[in-house]
């Protein structure tokens, strides 16, 4: 795979937006008009397996993958863009024992899947877990 290859593409909650996770990085798109709205390269967050929005705020839930992840494929990592120093734009991260296979963020709720697991937690503020459930296998 090439350095820039596509590993997931996702749309936000309201469609507006679609994020792209690459190996070289991840990338934020307006859908109307279509412009980019965020570059964060390799040197930042490494490849990325997945990217999910908050609908337009600017919080994203980030799950390190692909060739260079700078990020745990086995953690969810919340980036804060709004914060000035980089260092403090990874404002949270819950770690689980096996690789996150997905990620939903909500208002009030994120989702987290893992192989055989989903885990629902309270979000954004003071985050704990509400609920586990086992599921089938769930490779993607």
């Amino acid at each position: 795979m090439s350095s820039n290859g596509i590993l997931s593409l996702h749309f936000n909650q309201d469609h507006g937006c679609f994020t792209v996770s690459t190996e070289s990085g991840l990338r934020i798109y307006n859908v109307e008009p279509l412009t980019q709205k965020l570059y964060l390269g390799h040197e930042q967050v490494g490849s990325v397996a997945h990217v999910e929005m908050l609908y337009r705020t600017n919080l994203l839930a980030i799950i390190g993958g692909g060739s260079l992840p700078r990020f745990d494929e086995k953690a969810v990592l919340i980036w804060d863009e709004s914060q000035k120093d980089v260092q403090k734009k990874a404002v949270m991260d819950i770690t689980f024992s096996q690789p996150v296979v997905n990620v939903k963020m909500k208002t009030d709720r994120l989702i987290v899947v893992l192989r055989n697991q989903v885990h629902v937690f309270t979000f954004p503020n003071n985050p704990h877990k509400l609920d586990s459930f086992d599921t089938r296998d769930n490779p993607k």
